[in-house]
């Protein structure tokens, strides 16, 4: 579709179906009936009863390829002008192959490495039906408080440029334009300075000068957009007493009028809402205004453009002009993506047959960015394990499949190899003594859960009969290897 087709497209929109595409949902708006949409989720995230939920632009986190089949086919057949949806979700670091946390692949420097992994990413998603991942983040973090998250790339500024460069091409590819084959959107977060909020508190105000904000930490959000990145996301956080959100001065002075931005700007889940629990905007038609003012293109699960967004534009040319600015943005996304001449980018002539999720190939890649990621701090000697020596394997982790991290959502733990099976697929037998030490995982798990008493297994051993366990397999051992 040429850009005088999508801006004909544009005009033949009523109000309503143009805000409507800045509007962003779950599938669960789709998968019920309608009168259990309506009584259900409609009313749980407060639309208006009258809100079509086939102007809808995008939905978030569904990730099963027939799921999306089922809702992408039901959504064109009750559209007036078959605009695909687009789907969207969180593949932080893999999507059924799981490649380490962001935050242990930048400490491989290996940034051919990390760009595959990104690549084998997409390629998974796309073959699953996916068609944007919220990622890369790219925040710094240097205050302690907050602690080295997994999601970001470190405190360093240029580790976090080349980061964002290269996860970026893995994911898009080196395409201007049109997203290729196999590849999927990427959106670049959080926008701005999310990495560094007061006292290292999540969600709290970030308050800093301009030189710091422009030294560390704008440029690697500069540097996924000069790698072409198809969407930015906005951050939670308050900069300098200004919600991101709603901060013309950042989305639309910096973001889009400096960096040269034209993609498509995304809220943060429920951000525009939050609008008013900052006290920045005094209720929703507020909050929708200020957002749309500082050039927010989709409203992430919250009612606030649905319900605010047809009387603010009405008769009012400047908001008019905004709000036509973003759709074209979101249809040029989807453009950019081919869902036009294929609302469902092939999905109904792949097959198990020749998917290549978790293949062995992407494997491979796995096992070597995992490897390369490893920070050894001291040695002294005892690594690499001389053949010979008696070794004990101690501790809850030694036979735990639960090791994927806190930000694998497509990942299976039972695709996940123990230690204990690990090591005794090497060494070639079984009779390498192990033993559990503690109760602590079971019992971390449980709280999660919210399951203490089904989760502990074997009740009638105690923590202590374990932990002296433990230093009998020790004291008999010449090294221990502690899980």
């Amino acid at each position: 579709m040429q850009k005088n087709e999508v801006m004909a497209l544009i005009d033949s929109l009523s109000v309503e179906e143009k805000i409507g595409q800045l509007v962003q949902l779950t599938g669960d708006f789709f998968t019920n009936e309608t009168e259990e949409t309506i009584t259900g989720p409609i009313k749980k995230l407060g639309l208006n009863e009258n809100y079509n939920i086939y102007h809808t632009g995008s939905i978030l986190n569904i990730t099963n390829a027939h799921e999306i089949i089922k809702i992408q086919e039901k959504y064109l057949e009750n559209s007036s002008h078959k605009i695909p949806l687009l789907f969207m979700a969180d593949i932080i670091y893999g999507f059924r192959t799981i490649f380490p946390i962001p935050l242990a692949q930048t400490c491989s420097w290996n940034f051919d490495l990390i760009e595959e992994a990104a690549s084998i990413s997409a390629k998974e998603s796309y073959e699953e039906g996916l068609h944007v991942t919220f990622s890369p983040m790219v925040d710094i973090v240097r205050d302690p408080r907050w602690g080295r998250v997994m999601e970001s790339p470190g405190e360093d500024t240029l580790m976090a440029e080349l980061f964002a460069e290269r996860v970026i091409k893995g994911l898009q590819g080196n395409s201007e334009q049109k997203i290729p084959k196999d590849k999927i959107a990427g959106c670049v977060k959080h926008f701005a300075a999310y990495g560094a909020p007061i006292a290292g508190r999540e969600y709290n105000a970030v308050d800093m000068s301009e030189h710091t904000l422009r030294e560390v930490y704008l440029p690697s959000y500069l540097s996924a957009v000069k790698a072409k990145v198809k969407l930015v996301m906005t951050a939670f956080n308050t900069l300098n007493g200004v919600p991101s959100t709603g901060n013309e001065w950042l989305n639309k002075m910096i973001l889009r009028d400096e960096f040269k931005f034209a993609g498509v700007l995304i809220s943060d889940y429920a951000a525009v809402e939050e609008l008013i629990t900052h006290g920045y905007a005094n209720g929703p038609k507020e909050a929708a205004q200020l957002a749309l003012k500082a050039t927010v293109d989709i409203d992430m699960k919250t009612s606030v453009f649905a319900n605010e967004l047809g009387a603010i534009v009405n008769n009012n040319e400047q908001m008019m002009d905004l709000l036509n600015k973003a759709v074209y943005r979101i249809l040029s996304l989807k453009n950019d993506l081919g869902l036009f001449e294929d609302p469902y980018r092939g999905l109904k002539e792949r097959s198990a047959e020749n998917s290549s999720i978790l293949c062995s190939e992407h494997k491979k890649t796995a096992l070597m960015l995992s490897e390369e990621s490893i920070v050894l701090l001291k040695n002294n000697g005892v690594l690499p394990l001389e053949k010979g020596k008696k070794a004990a394997i101690i501790g809850p982790y030694h036979d735990e499949k639960s090791t994927l991290g806190m930000w694998a959502i497509k990942g299976d733990i039972n695709d996940t190899i123990t230690l204990k099976d690990g090591i005794n697929e090497i060494v070639g037998n079984n009779k390498n003594p192990f033993c559990r030490g503690s109760h602590l995982i079971e019992k971390e798990t449980a709280h999660l859960l919210g399951k203490f008493e089904d989760k502990i297994p074997n009740e009638r051993i105690s923590n202590d009969e374990l932990i002296e366990e433990a230093v009998n397999l020790a004291k008999d051992s010449e090294i221990v290897i502690l899980a």
